[in-house]
Protein backbone atom coordinates (compact mmCIF):
# COMPACT_ATOMS: atom_id res chain seq x y z
CA UNK A 1 0.00 0.00 0.00
CA UNK A 2 1.27 3.48 -0.84
CA UNK A 3 1.56 5.87 2.07
CA UNK A 4 0.80 9.55 1.38
CA UNK A 5 1.56 12.47 3.69
CA UNK A 6 -0.62 15.54 4.13
CA UNK A 7 1.79 17.38 1.84
CA UNK A 8 1.33 14.68 -0.81
CA UNK A 9 -2.44 15.02 -0.67
CA UNK A 10 -2.13 18.80 -0.94
CA UNK A 11 -0.36 18.41 -4.30
CA UNK A 12 -3.38 16.45 -5.59
CA UNK A 13 -5.96 19.10 -4.57
CA UNK A 14 -6.41 20.45 -8.12
CA UNK A 15 -7.89 17.06 -9.03
CA UNK A 16 -10.90 17.92 -6.86
CA UNK A 17 -11.85 20.42 -9.55
CA UNK A 18 -10.79 18.50 -12.67
CA UNK A 19 -11.94 14.93 -12.01
CA UNK A 20 -15.69 15.64 -11.79
CA UNK A 21 -15.46 17.74 -14.96
CA UNK A 22 -13.53 14.96 -16.69
CA UNK A 23 -16.07 12.34 -15.68
CA UNK A 24 -18.91 14.54 -16.95
CA UNK A 25 -17.14 15.20 -20.26
CA UNK A 26 -16.55 11.48 -20.77
CA UNK A 27 -20.13 10.66 -19.83
CA UNK A 28 -21.38 13.17 -22.41
CA UNK A 29 -18.98 11.95 -25.09
CA UNK A 30 -17.13 15.27 -25.23
CA UNK A 31 -13.73 13.80 -26.09
CA UNK A 32 -12.15 17.16 -26.90
CA UNK A 33 -12.91 18.54 -23.43
CA UNK A 34 -12.00 15.22 -21.79
CA UNK A 35 -8.61 15.23 -23.53
CA UNK A 36 -7.90 18.75 -22.29
CA UNK A 37 -8.92 17.85 -18.73
CA UNK A 38 -6.76 14.69 -18.75
CA UNK A 39 -3.77 16.99 -19.31
CA UNK A 40 -4.63 18.90 -16.12
CA UNK A 41 -5.19 15.93 -13.81
CA UNK A 42 -2.29 15.14 -11.49
CA UNK A 43 -1.61 11.42 -11.76
CA UNK A 44 0.09 9.35 -9.04
CA UNK A 45 3.70 8.55 -9.89
CA UNK A 46 3.15 4.80 -9.82
CA UNK A 47 0.24 5.10 -12.27
CA UNK A 48 2.39 7.04 -14.71
CA UNK A 49 5.20 4.53 -14.36
CA UNK A 50 2.76 1.72 -15.13
CA UNK A 51 1.40 3.63 -18.14
CA UNK A 52 4.94 4.15 -19.37
CA UNK A 53 5.74 0.46 -19.01
CA UNK A 54 2.54 -0.67 -20.74
CA UNK A 55 2.05 1.98 -23.42
CA UNK A 56 5.49 3.55 -23.74
CA UNK A 57 6.86 7.04 -23.10
CA UNK A 58 5.57 8.35 -26.42
CA UNK A 59 1.98 7.56 -25.41
CA UNK A 60 2.34 9.75 -22.32
CA UNK A 61 3.90 12.54 -24.35
CA UNK A 62 1.29 12.24 -27.11
CA UNK A 63 -1.51 12.72 -24.58
CA UNK A 64 0.31 15.50 -22.73
CA UNK A 65 -0.27 13.97 -19.32
CA UNK A 66 0.83 15.89 -16.25
CA UNK A 67 3.99 14.10 -15.11
CA UNK A 68 4.79 16.30 -12.11
CA UNK A 69 4.33 13.52 -9.55
CA UNK A 70 6.53 11.07 -11.45
CA UNK A 71 9.20 13.77 -11.76
CA UNK A 72 8.83 14.53 -8.06
CA UNK A 73 9.25 10.87 -7.09
CA UNK A 74 11.56 9.46 -9.77
CA UNK A 75 13.42 12.50 -11.11
CA UNK A 76 13.25 14.50 -14.34
CA UNK A 77 14.60 11.62 -16.45
CA UNK A 78 12.03 9.06 -15.25
CA UNK A 79 10.26 8.72 -18.59
CA UNK A 80 13.27 7.12 -20.30
CA UNK A 81 15.00 5.70 -17.22
CA UNK A 82 14.72 1.95 -17.74
CA UNK A 83 16.18 1.19 -14.31
CA UNK A 84 12.88 2.18 -12.66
Amino acid sequence: MIEYTKEDFKRFEPNDKYLPLLMEAEKNGNEELAAELRKKVIYPAHALLAARDVSGPEWILKHGLNCSEAEHKYGKDWLYNESL
